[in-house]
């Protein structure tokens, strides 16, 4: 079940152990999840359903790296 972004805060605010993130991310909301303190992300879907892995990777980075 997707638990939403307040309850990633939640989480994260009491979590003594890294927490990964994973389910429906993408560039449109990544920095959504990132803004959390998210430091651990899983995109399987984003890179599963593409034939050009390699630009959805860099624009990813660019994101992460811009934010």
């Amino acid at each position: 079940a997707v638990v939403g972004i307040e309850k990633l805060k939640e989480v994260l605010n009491f979590a003594n152990i890294p927490v990964v993130v994973l389910g429906g991310i993408f560039p449109e909301n990544i920095e959504e999840v990132l803004k959390t303190g998210a430091k651990n992300i899983v995109m399987v879907r984003y890179f599963m359903q593409t034939k050009e892995l390699d630009k959805k990777i860099k624009e990813i980075k660019s994101i992460i790296n811009n934010y």
